[in-house]
């Protein structure tokens, strides 16, 4: 049956007399003296189950936590600011690493984030590792407290490892391990060593982050025409491609690394301690299979562990709560009962200081990883990210995928170079037009 105008107008009316009833009989959400904002589902249930209800009862104020979409929080927090709606802003928000540049694009009197460096007490201050609290700072200002340090180790099954009558942990060097992984793909032609995805940039912006290396540094230079780019390229395609493959991306999907951990397809991965976590929470049965062990290095100088990811919570400069925004701040993020309830979730690494890993405690079991990851955290090389970083990475993973491909090449190293140096060119064309005023 088709309506005619007339009554699909007057449906339509209907419809919407109907809305606007739902709409106002619907309960509404408690009002709130403070709203926190997060893209994490994990951070908004510890929120809501143990540190919030605990902060309002010795406050007396009352906090609504908002989970929201990572994307859609930062288009709809910048827009806000830009906009100068102070009404809808949040009091406290989490963002991720890759978004704070959009962010921090502005001078420092122009973020729309609080500087915090005199708001914090000073034991919260203590509590900011270095290279962290750099990672959220701008023009000597620090915007945001990091939620976290995720520190990177080298995860394997140790019981294939043993099969092959293999021993990672006698490697110093990322070529003894490459040396090791081609042996043992030799004995398993079925399995890959390592997980190495042939298209993707992650993996091998942790090894550069591990050399000291930032593609952009906080002064907005690239780092593509560094020889150390050019070698860690080279060496991973050598790795990941060619007649002398060892490694292999895992399974495309979400999760998918855990099944091809659980059927030995991939024999070991570098995992931040977020990724621990999701194997501890999504398939515990492979922890008694697992050890764990700082990464092999490149050079003597270099870090023996990196980073992937990373959270900053930080505060709106126009929020009309500063004072009880900061105190909210400092409970979610930096207090005891905090630090202790991340442990206990495997959330993330606490930021207190826990020491640092001596190099002969080279491999411990799965289940002891926890502490092991916190003494790497100290470790950690500071990460850099910047309007540009983005596009550097895109073009990294570009000429990954060409290197791969020339593997077998005599001349890789060489052949790298060459297109680093024709990126860098064309990246820093892309950077002075973005740049341009209009």
């Amino acid at each position: 049956m088709t309506l005619g105008p007339g009554k699909t107008f007057g449906l339509l009316c209907v419809l919407a007399a109907l809305g606007t009833a739902w709409a106002a009989t619907r309960p509404r959400e408690p009002s709130a003296d403070l709203v926190v904002w997060v893209f994490a589902d994990s951070h908004a249930q510890l929120y809501r189950q143990t540190l919030v209800p605990a902060f309002e009862k010795t406050s007396g104020l009352r906090v609504r936590v908002e989970l929201i979409n990572a994307r859609a929080m930062e288009t709809r927090l910048q827009s806000i600011l830009l906009a100068g709606q102070t009404h809808a802003l949040p009091d406290v928000v989490e963002l991720e690493i890759g978004s704070i540049a959009r962010f921090f694009r502005a001078p420092p009197e122009r973020i729309g984030l609080l500087p915090l460096e005199s708001r914090l007490s000073s034991n919260s201050l203590e509590r900011l590792l270095p290279a962290r609290r750099e990672t959220w700072s701008k023009g000597g200002h620090v915007f945001g407290v990091p939620l976290d340090v995720h520190p990177v180790a080298l995860v394997y099954r140790k019981d294939l490892w043993d099969e092959a009558d293999l021993d990672p942990t006698r490697c110093e060097s990322w070529d003894d391990f490459a040396e090791l992984a081609r042996q043992f793909r030799g004995r398993f032609p079925n399995r890959f060593a390592i997980e190495l995805p042939p298209a993707s940039a992650d993996v091998l912006v942790m090894m550069l982050l591990q050399r000291g290396v930032n593609l952009i540094s906080a002064s907005g230079q690239s780092a593509l025409t560094d020889p150390r780019v050019a070698d860690t390229v080279a060496f991973y395609a050598r790795l990941a491609g060619g007649a002398r493959a060892a490694g292999d991306a895992s399974t495309p999907g979400p999760l998918n690394y855990l099944r091809d951990l659980r059927d030995g397809r991939i024999a070991s991965i570098l995992a931040a301690d977020w990724r621990f976590a999701e194997i501890v929470r999504y398939a515990p049965d492979l922890l008694d299979r697992l050890a764990v062990m700082p990464l092999p290095k490149f050079d003597l100088t270099d870090a023996p562990t990196s980073t992937w990811g990373g959270t900053m919570m930080g505060i709106p400069r126009a929020s009309k709560h500063l004072s009880n925004a900061v105190r909210l701040l400092e409970h979610l993020s930096l207090s005891e009962q905090s630090i202790e309830a991340r442990k206990q979730l495997g959330l993330a690494i606490p930021l207190a200081n826990a020491g640092t890993i001596a190099r002969p405690i080279l491999a411990v079991p799965g289940r002891d990883a926890f502490s092991f990851y916190q003494a790497l955290a100290n470790q950690v090389p500071q990460r850099v990210v910047t309007p540009a970083t983005a596009l550097a990475q895109l073009e990294l993973a570009r000429i990954l995928r060409l290197a791969v491909d020339y593997a077998d090449d005599p001349q890789l190293t060489s052949l790298v170079a060459g297109w680093l140096a024709s990126a860098d060119v064309s990246l820093a064309a892309t950077i002075r037009f973005a740049q341009t005023e209009p």
